[in-house]
């Protein structure tokens, strides 16, 4: 998609729980925006660590 509308925003949002794949995926350009609902109000050590770069799976 990020292909086709290359001058779009693209975000994603939803099962992301793994902070290194959330990297990858941004780094490789394939989103530009991963919303964080419950790893962020629920884990909040799993934010700050990911922030970080210390990579590790969400608890929940």
């Amino acid at each position: 998609m990020k292909k086709v509308l290359s001058r779009a925003v693209i975000g994603t949002t939803g099962g992301w729980r793994d902070s290194h794949r959330m990297s990858d995926a941004v780094e490789r350009g394939d989103v530009d925006i991963i919303g964080l609902g419950r790893p962020l109000r629920e884990d909040s050590d799993f934010v700050s660590e990911a922030l970080r770069r210390q990579v590790r799976r969400s608890n929940l």
